[in-house]
């Protein structure tokens, strides 16, 4: 390799890209061809069911319904009248809205239904399976797809409105979306190709970087490395390389992702280990670079200055892996704490590699920076006064950006201090045992900063979940009690049972809330404290055990503020936690279109739950 030129080795990379790139548009206009295929086949078996369609609504001619091929159920409101097939009944609520053509997916597979309506209240439903499930799987019944459809392609099928895939359309609507299942294959050649086309490209780089290096252009050499890296990621995040030719964990931003920058997990380890590398670069070389050597023989001032300033560099590289933990917490739901789990899958590891070249190159940056700041203050009380204005502009700095920094700067200015008032920096130009003992209280200043982080962090992420829960399940509205309660109060006012109770002055009423508490309030409801308060028609109490006026629970309760989507359930907005949540709703019971008296529901979250709740977020 020494011998080859660099623009033979880059040529070589424009050739792995383009056949990557051909390769690409090969395979897709493959897939297409597939779809086109597949949109054919579909065609002609919605058409077949359109001919044993017009047959069924056709009066003039008796159709036999057994020698039907397809599966059909001509309906009439709600009920079947006639069937063709018995496999496969659609659930009749999605078929009671309009449509002509929809993809239904349950339990039982993929179907696609065909509506046609034949009355005032009848219409035919035609059932065109894609993909059967069984409820027992096993080597007498396994799913399959319709191979009338699909013939023998291994593709998946997806909602309408999936991004990722091939669109499947008829009559210019889109009904499902497909994947193909059996392109791996073609995606790892074209992403073979693609890999050896950067590798290629970074080989390049290198030899053209290591000439520059021997001429003694370290300064050009990593102002060029920096640029060409910078712009190499950013094109691989542009193209989504290499998560959009190989599904993984690694690249998905469903693990993690914090930025366009960073959009996944993997994307983040080669971040980091491109600014590793490149500080790597930077400590060998800073020494003998043009700029470093024109900012040590400055004057008085300005030699104060920039100490300042490189001070000031030094504690922000040390929040350099303070940055990664705290971005890790806040994007995804890794857990850096081992003591929570001892299970490191691959997300995990490069999480903490990632963490770990982050601690290298700030080590790496803090190091220099001090370096160059000892060099150009060796007065003491200079250096100590541009350490406390650069302390000062930090703070000033989280503190505008309402963050909280106070860990770094805790741990830094001890590490700062120690480097500047010993000598063990200088230890690295020759390994000796102080190298190792310098390399010690780096390694323990970092550790130190880390593990406080990941304490804090862990400790904000456990009250932000106590407070959400709470929030949700004692303060927030209970959708599901919501719907459930609608459910009572349209079925309540037409059982018998309680009209008679309400109508007579002579029978007991008591019988009236245990029937509504056993059977129109389900387990549910168990976690709230139900009161049933019963009215006559004037809006009185029925017996002692209704002590509530209920003109006074309107009045409170029932306001424009408390309503629901629900017509006459009403949510009342506690205040704080421990309140918990409460709904209230009045019944008007009616008999010979008369109202009769009213059924008064309040249910409060039970008090133990608010309690328990509020003392572990007090914790």
């Amino acid at each position: 390799m020494r011998n080859v030129k660099p623009f033979t080795i880059l040529i070589s990379s424009i050739c792995c890209a383009l056949a990557s790139l051909g390769w690409q548009l090969a395979t897709d206009h493959s897939q297409e061809r597939i779809a086109n295929r597949i949109s054919d086949n579909l065609s002609k078996a919605l058409h077949a069911l359109e001919i044993e369609s017009a047959r069924i609504l056709d009066s003039s001619q008796p159709v036999k319904w057994s020698e039907l091929t397809g599966s059909h159920f001509l309906m009439d409101s709600l009920q079947v009248i006639a069937w063709s097939d018995h496999e496969f009944l659609p659930d009749v609520r999605q078929m009671r809205t309009d449509f002509k053509l929809k993809l239904i997916r349950n339990s039982s597979g993929d179907f696609l239904l065909r509506k046609q309506i034949s009355g005032p209240s009848g219409f035919l439903i035609s059932v065109l399976p894609l993909y059967k499930k069984y409820p027992i799987v096993n080597r007498y019944l396994t799913p399959q797809i319709n191979p009338l459809i699909f013939e023998k392609f291994n593709v998946r099928i997806l909602d309408p409105l999936a991004t990722d895939g091939l669109k499947i359309n008829f009559e210019g609507q889109t009904l499902f979306v497909i994947d193909m299942l059996d392109s791996n294959g073609k995606d790892m050649i074209s992403l073979s190709l693609a890999l050896l086309a950067l590798i290629f490209f970074i080989l390049s780089v290198i030899h053209f970087l290591r000439r520059l290096h021997k001429q003694r252009k370290y300064q050009t050499v990593f102002l060029l490395a920096a640029s060409i890296f910078i712009l190499l990621r950013l094109v691989m995040l542009q193209l989504n390389f290499p998560g959009s030719w190989y599904e993984t964990k690694i690249f998905s931003p469903q693990a993690f992702a914090s930025s366009s920058f960073n959009a996944s997990m993997g994307d983040l380890f080669l971040n980091a280990l491109v600014v590793m590398m490149l500080c790597g670069y930077v400590l060998l070389t800073y020494s003998k670079w043009p700029i470093i050597k024109r900012i040590l023989k400055t004057r008085t001032i300005i030699r104060w200055a920039c100490t300042l300033l490189f001070l000031l560099l030094s504690i922000f590289s040390f929040l350099y892996p303070f940055l990664f933990i705290e971005t890790i917490f806040n994007n995804s739901s890794i857990s850096l704490d081992i003591t929570q789990s001892l299970s490191f899958d691959v997300i995990r590891v490069l999480a903490f590699i990632s963490i770990t070249f982050g601690v290298i190159s700030s080590f790496f940056f803090t190091h220099i920076f001090i370096r160059i700041a000892k060099a150009l203050s060796p007065m003491y009380w200079r250096f100590s006064v541009a350490l406390l204005v650069a302390s000062v502009l930090f703070v000033s700095y989280f503190k505008i950006e309402s963050r909280d920094y106070w860990i770094t700067l805790a741990v830094a200015l001890p590490f700062i201090l120690l480097v500047y008032f010993t000598k063990i920096s200088s230890s690295l130009n020759r390994i000796t045992y102080v190298t190792f003992l310098y390399l010690f209280f780096a390694t323990a200043a970092f550790a130190t900063q880390g593990a406080l982080s990941i304490q804090r962090f862990i400790i904000e992420k456990r009250v932000d979940s106590q407070f959400k829960f709470a929030s949700g399940y004692l303060i927030d509205r209970d959708v599901l009690a919501e719907y459930l309660l609608n459910e009572s109060i349209r079925k309540i006012p037409g059982d018998a049972f309680i009209q008679t109770r309400l109508a007579s002055p002579f029978l007991s009423k008591s019988a009236v809330r245990q029937k509504v508490k056993q059977i129109y309030l389900n387990s549910y409801f168990d976690r709230y404290d139900v009161k049933i308060y019963l009215y006559n028609s004037s809006k009185e109490p029925y017996d002692d055990q209704t002590q509530v006026s209920l003109s006074v629970l309107e009045s409170e309760l029932s306001n424009s503020t408390n309503e629901t989507e629900y017509t006459g359930l009403y949510f009342v907005r506690s205040q704080g936690v421990k309140t918990g949540k409460r709904y209230f709703t009045t019944i008007p019971i009616i008999r010979f279109e008369q109202i009769i008296g009213y059924v008064a529901l309040d249910l409060r979250l039970k008090n133990y739950t608010a309690e328990c709740l509020s003392g572990t977020i007090s914790r």
